[in-house]
């Protein structure tokens, strides 16, 4: 990462501390090799973790760093090429006291519509078109459940972001962009962890 980058990547930081209610939470990192939607790097780590008081849950606004090595294929004749690759992201997550099952959305990407051709795990909720065309849901939860938890504002809200993913898992829920964290990303995150708190709050304190 260059220094332009990482100061830009500060000046972001520094603009959400601004507008959002937030505070450091000092020592306190988590363990996010548990989750799925994260690749898994050799260098894997909550750097910098953020309570969000406006929250009514426990919710945590995190700056994660990760790196891997990469293989580049190499031209004929040659063998493929090795590099290492470094991304930093931000995450929300969201600790809950709900027995909320654990299932995964993330984006319908090309490659994911091929295997699941054949593996068959992408779970289909009716009356929601848009959102089974975007994203892929795998959950060993029964459809009915998933259909009263995932409500329609929550899947209405998702459908509205490119490049998205979502994982609930040990009664928490992790939410971040694919992209690297930029600005626009990093709001809408703060918008969408509102209104997926909101939403399941109410189907499992009051069922609707």
């Amino acid at each position: 990462m260059t220094t332009r980058e990482e100061k830009t990547k500060k000046q972001i930081i520094y603009f959400l501390r601004k507008k959002f209610s937030m505070e450091v939470s000092k020592g306190v990192r988590f363990d996010l090799s548990k989750y799925l939607i994260i690749d898994k790097g050799e260098f894997l780590k909550n750097i910098y973790t953020w309570k969000l008081t406006e929250f009514d849950l426990e919710t945590y606004f995190l700056s994660i760093r990760n790196s891997y090595k990469i293989e580049i294929g190499g031209t004929a004749g040659e063998s493929m090429i090795t590099t290492d690759k470094e991304s930093q992201h931000n995450a929300l997550l969201i600790k809950t006291d709900f027995q909320i099952p654990q299932l995964i959305i993330r984006p319908a990407y090309l490659r994911e519509k091929i295997a699941n051709i054949f593996l068959n795990f992408d779970i289909k909720l009716n009356n929601r078109k848009e959102f089974n065309k975007k994203y892929i849901l795998e959950s060993s939860t029964d459809n009915k459940e998933l259909e009263k938890l995932l409500t329609k504002n929550l899947t209405d809200e998702l459908i509205r972001h490119n490049g998205f993913s979502l994982e609930f898992k040990d009664n928490s829920i992790l939410l971040k962009f694919e992209k690297e964290f930029n600005e626009k990303d990093s709001v809408n995150l703060f918008g969408i962890g509102k209104i997926i708190e909101s939403e399941i709050k109410n189907v499992v304190q009051h069922g609707v």
